[in-house]
């Protein structure tokens, strides 16, 4: 059975049914996001830009990659031993 029909609450085969939510099938330490386009508002993404370059805030920067070294930003990222952003640029 597929993680898709196990998140979608159908399963098929016995022994699942009781497992119908989709955080029930996440490994520990493990969390579901996500992100509505809508909110924040365009004016509080503009605060925020403004806050940040009035105090000359910038991300701490741990490793920058080309699109070819993705594979070694996701290894990078999987050792949780990074202290700041991993960057592929495209």
């Amino acid at each position: 059975m597929s993680n898709l029909n196990k998140l979608n609450g159908w399963t098929g085969e016995s022994g699942y049914g009781s497992r119908t939510t989709a955080q029930s099938y996440l490994p520990s330490g493990v969390y579901l996001t996500g992100f509505f386009s809508n909110y924040p508002t365009q004016s509080v993404i503009n605060d925020i830009f403004d806050h940040l370059n009035k105090h000359k805030l910038r991300p701490i920067i741990s490793k920058l990659f080309s699109l070819d070294e993705t594979g070694q930003a996701h290894a990078l990222m999987e050792n949780n031993t990074v202290n700041g952003k991993v960057i592929v640029r495209i």
